[in-house]
């Protein structure tokens, strides 16, 4: 393909104003439902430290559980050999 027909704008206009609306918008931020460590008040009648080991251990279950599906995930790349397909497949589910 020549140079000059790389170069064309994709609207065919001469112009490439339409690639300035397709750049990311990096200052937005969305609402903060909870800040971290904070408690809302429930009427579960459960005392506050019980509730705040509770979301202590969900948090660790939580991270553990993100950390085991990466680790996961970049084993399942990591396949190779005769067994391959059906390796691929069973992790991939």
């Amino acid at each position: 393909m020549a140079r000059s027909e790389q170069q064309k704008p994709l609207n065919g206009e001469g112009s490439f104003r339409h690639l300035a609306d397709a750049q990311p918008q990096v200052h937005q931020r969305g609402r903060e439902i909870q800040a971290y460590g904070v408690l809302t008040k429930t009427p579960l009648f459960i005392k506050d430290n019980v509730r705040a080991q509770s979301v202590e251990n969900l948090n660790q279950l939580l991270a553990d559980t993100i950390m085991l599906r990466d680790m996961y995930k970049r084993h399942h790349w990591q396949v190779s050999g005769p067994t391959f397909y059906q390796l691929h497949l069973l992790f991939d589910k």
